[in-house]
């Protein structure tokens, strides 16, 4: 049969100018005389599919429009943080959300469901289905455990040198790897595991901040759990720290790279670079001349980051179009598997995955533009 080309062209013309001039002229009349063909002259063309976020509740929309609305307004967010620390350290049944149930709902509706997936495994996996019927494909959980340092409590603990842990700081460590452990279930295969080193409790924190290997215990704890996501199928990425312990985190993390991810050909374990450092590119280069030299894969989230409140500023970039920048640059280098500047020429690309973590949209269109065009995860 031959074949049908059709063109643009204006209404009213000629509709033999919409086929090839070579194609005989019965070949219109045939198709229009099946049965097929008076089928599809009658039938209504398919309905087109409704905007992605019409599957999205109204609550949640008018929610998320509320709360990023409000902090992107300084004038708004300082004095809501302060209320916020207020109720964390009242010691009124009034501020206490466990005691005032009008308190407690007002918080849950605003600030709980809107950042967590729920307070137990039935509130979690309700949460999931929920998304998943959005229409996303993969899901991210995070036991959510942190420490969040001041600026004098950094300065407190590069004062105490040494010390001598407590029971109690052990039990920490133990907690945080059962309820990490706990949370891997509730993830399906290809999903990621979200860590916070700093949940590991004052161990964690003083060895990070002083940039000092990962200890017995954490490590112990940080291998149970690679071993339990890989297992599940899953992988796993270490979040970002403030760049008083970013450091030490990075530190911990290719350690964890190198154990756990040599010789894949897919990243089970994950860093987080952020793009606002000036440091960024250095960071990640560092990281593929590592893997590439020793053999394992090198995952990488990129995100432009979340600290900036707690950080030096001269660490940060000057302007919003320099992250920007960096942020695309990084990915390019990844995505195109660009080696660093100074490697030998026969270099190779270490096996690699990225992980794009962003709200901007002429990033995420460039690093999908780049995807298609090279063979990366």
């Amino acid at each position: 049969m031959s074949s049908l080309y059709v063109t643009p062209r204006r209404l009213g013309a000629p509709l033999s100018r919409a086929f090839k001039k070579n194609e005989p002229r019965r070949f219109i009349s045939n198709m229009l005389n099946t049965p097929e063909s008076h089928h599809a002259l009658m039938s209504s063309p398919p309905a087109a599919e409704p905007p992605a976020l019409s599957r999205m509740p109204t609550t949640t929309l008018i929610r998320s429009l509320l709360l990023t609305s409000c902090m992107s307004s300084e004038w708004i967010m300082r004095p809501s943080l302060a209320i916020m620390n207020l109720i964390v350290k009242s010691k009124s049944p009034l501020l206490n959300p466990d005691k005032n149930p009008i308190l407690n709902k007002i918080l849950r509706w605003t600030i709980y469901d809107q950042f967590c997936a729920g307070t137990n495994r039935q509130e979690v996996a309700r949460s999931v289905a929920e998304f998943k019927k959005f229409g996303y494909q993969g899901i991210i959980l995070n036991h959510a455990k942190e420490i969040v340092l001041s600026a004098d409590a950094a300065k407190a603990i590069e004062a105490e040198g040494e010390k001598q842990y407590a029971p109690e700081c052990y039990e920490m460590i133990t907690k945080w790897k059962e309820g990490t452990l706990s949370t891997l279930p509730m993830l399906e295969k290809g999903d990621f595991l979200a860590l916070k080193l700093t949940g590991a409790g004052p161990i964690a924190v003083d060895a990070l901040r002083a940039q000092k290997p990962i200890p017995a215990a954490i490590q112990s704890a940080l291998d149970e759990i690679c071993h339990a996501t890989a297992a599940e199928g899953s992988h796993l990425w270490i979040d970002a720290e403030q760049q008083v312990l970013q450091p030490g985190v990075d530190e911990w993390t290719i350690a964890l790279m190198r154990k756990h991810n040599a010789g894949l050909s897919a990243p089970l374990v994950f860093n987080t670079i952020q793009a606002y450092l000036k440091a960024s590119k250095a960071n990640t280069d560092r990281h593929i001349r590592l893997a590439a030299a020793e053999g394992w894969a090198v995952g990488i989230k990129l995100v432009r980051g979340a600290y900036i409140e707690h950080e030096t500023r001269s660490l940060i970039h000057d302007t919003k179009e320099e992250t920007d920048a960096m942020f695309d640059d990084i990915a390019d280098m990844l995505l195109t598997q660009r080696m660093p500047d100074g490697c030998a020429p026969d270099a190779k690309f270490p096996a690699a995955a990225l992980f794009l973590a962003t709200h901007n949209g002429p990033s995420t269109m460039l690093a999908l533009k780049n995807a298609r065009r090279y063979p990366i995860t």
